[in-house]
């Protein structure tokens, strides 16, 4: 449906470009070479312009999300949670899917149960290493770490939680093959907290509990609010381009 809407769309802008080419042509009475170029010029415009605002655009921007990793501010931080008193191990794991993760390891009190922190979209694990520190305080072990695509794990696409959860899921397995945990936490914010959701529906004998700090709802919801915070465009038809 969506696409079909975007072909009549393109086909009122083409009709109402012509016409404007037309009144142009009408107004200045370009004559001779004048007139062949100025034809050339606005009909490269009339199929140009409804091509790269219907499709290169929305193109452009998803690929660019898709391959955009942390953002520059959170790449200069460099704290640890020795900063905040506690001890930590510096870890690697792959993630089910076989991408390299990097991460920290928090000891804690045998009895509780591991969490799992899952940071946001363009973000990495120093968004959740305060907030893992003063879990590790109360005895929670908890394992922090970079999603595919942030931070110093390994490269992917970044897809908002979709492939993000086998990220989580190859966390649990590290809990579980090497900390030797029988269940953990998930704790995720925004593209982590959905990440966690997804996880946990496809492994819920691993899964303690879920604590999820803003996820969003729906993919093509949060894609249609951010097209029009970020980017200033209108909801219809491009957040249905987006998500296509």
């Amino acid at each position: 449906m969506a696409i079909l809407i975007v072909a009549g769309l393109l086909a009122l802008v083409t009709t109402l470009l012509a016409g404007l080419t037309w009144l142009i042509l009408r107004i200045f009475r370009f004559r001779g070479h004048g007139r062949k170029i100025a034809k050339v010029a606005l009909g490269m415009f009339l199929i140009g312009f409804p091509i790269f605002l219907f499709c290169g655009l929305p193109l452009l921007t998803s690929y660019l999300i898709a391959n955009t990793s942390t953002r520059p501010m959170d790449l200069t931080l460099d704290e640890t949670p020795l900063k905040m008193g506690r001890t930590f191990t510096t870890v690697s794991f792959l993630s089910r899917d076989g991408i390299s993760l990097s991460g920290w390891y928090l000891p804690g009190i045998d009895s509780k149960p591991p969490i799992v922190f899952a940071h946001g979209l363009f973000r990495n694990r120093q968004e959740v290493r305060e907030m893992a520190c003063r879990m590790n305080e109360l005895g929670y072990p908890g394992l922090l770490f970079d999603f595919r695509n942030h931070g110093v794990s390994g490269k992917g696409s970044t897809t908002i939680g979709r492939l993000e959860r086998l990220d989580v899921l190859g966390a649990i397995d590290y809990l579980k093959d090497v900390q030797g945990a029988d269940r953990a936490l998930l704790l995720g914010i925004s593209m982590g907290a959905v990440a966690s959701i997804l996880a946990a529906g496809e492994d819920s004998d691993s899964v303690a509990g879920i604590i999820a700090d803003s996820p969003f709802d729906t993919l093509r919801n949060t894609v249609s609010q951010h097209v029009w915070i970020l980017l200033g465009l209108p909801r219809f038809p491009f957040s249905d381009l987006f998500v296509w």
